[in-house]
């Protein structure tokens, strides 16, 4: 190998480290501490003018201090930042978490597992060769191959089978059932009912449930002490369901900073964060889906996020040291918008 070659690797090696695996000077696991050295009078003027009326809460996380944090109105009551919020679908990439942990913990031996293995006591209608090859990896894709399309009607339209799914006595059972329209792995096709497995898989595997799991090797670690996880009529949480306050979901995006270690310990690997993290589907112009995490490159930059229904977000920029998030009752991808064209500028 040339030298020049090996100071162009050496080089990238260190972005990779600077970029990535960032480890603050304090842990936030008993509060945040804040930084108010940064000026946001655009950014503001912005969610003034357009917005404000429809965004809840805003928390910007700079190299683990809070740099901004504001709380708007919901139906027009002050938000509190005690308030609990519906993280909707950024649940989903909490669960993968949680799958990593399992891993970690030996339940189980990788994410290959297949999903019919797990429920193998199930009765399953439309039975097919390509139903029992899916591995809890295509769950966590949106590869699994089902027949399920949640975008083709509103949420709100009867027809749309996210709401025959929901209305079900069985969840688990109501997707296990769905005829196989692709063959594992061919297609990124995003399905609730299918990351409803996840949680299922976790309560079954563990012998806890999704929560407790949770408590004990996530949230409590984390210092998240106030969150609500409803359950179904079968006694599981929902995959979509989880509730935590807007501080506690930056908790998350900083243990995904520092590639799952907290307070010097590794509560997740750092190769399940990797693997989660890798853009094995590419959904659109410049967006790729990993283990339920979403990746978008914005002008070389990447972006991490969970992202729920109406804009819950907990972003992740690696390269700026940054956590963002929001909730929201917002239809359109605006957080979005609001961290390329105003927070990221504003750390340049």
């Amino acid at each position: 190998m040339t030298m020049k070659k090996c100071i162009f690797c050496l080089l990238i090696l260190l972005f990779v480290s600077f970029a990535f695996g960032f480890v603050p000077d304090y842990w936030p696991t008993n509060g945040w501490r804040y930084d108010d050295s940064y000026d946001f009078q655009e950014l503001e003027a912005y969610i003034n003018r357009i917005f404000w009326k429809e965004l809840h809460s805003l928390i910007i996380i700079k190299d683990g201090y809070v740099v901004y944090e504001n709380y708007f109105k919901e139906n027009g009551s002050q938000v509190s930042p005690d308030d609990l919020h519906a993280l909707h679908s950024a649940t989903k990439s909490i669960n993968s978490l949680l799958v990593g942990i399992m891993i970690d913990n030996g339940y189980i031996p990788s994410e290959h597992i297949q999903v019919m293995e797990i429920f193998s006591d199930y009765i399953v209608e439309n039975s097919s060769k390509e139903k029992y090859m899916i591995e809890l990896r295509h769950v966590l894709e949106n590869t699994c191959g089902f027949e399920w399309n949640e975008w083709a009607y509103s949420y709100a339209d009867p027809r749309n089978i996210y709401n025959k799914f929901i209305s079900s006595p069985d969840r688990v059972q109501f997707v296990l059932n769905l005829p196989i329209a692709d063959a594992p792995g061919e297609k990124f096709v995003y399905n609730t009912g299918a990351s409803h497995l996840v949680i299922a898989a976790i309560q079954r595997i563990t012998g806890k449930s999704a929560l407790e799991f949770a408590e004990e090797n996530l949230f409590h670690p984390l210092g998240i002490t106030e969150v609500i996880w409803p359950k179904d009529s079968q006694g599981i949480n929902k995959g979509a369901g989880l509730n935590m306050i807007p501080k506690d979901m930056a908790k998350i995006g900083l243990l995904m900073l520092t590639e799952g270690i907290w307070e010097g310990k590794q509560l997740i690997s750092k190769d399940w964060i990797e693997k989660s993290l890798q853009k094995m589907n590419r959904v659109s112009t410049n967006v790729y889906f990993g283990y339920h995490w979403w990746i978008y490159e914005h002008q070389n930059i990447e972006i991490i996020s969970a992202y729920g229904y109406n804009d819950q977000r907990i972003y992740i920029i690696p390269s700026k040291s940054l956590v963002m998030v929001t909730t929201a009752a917002i239809s359109s991808e605006f957080s979005l918008k609001l961290l390329e064209d105003y927070v990221l500028p504003s750390f340049e």
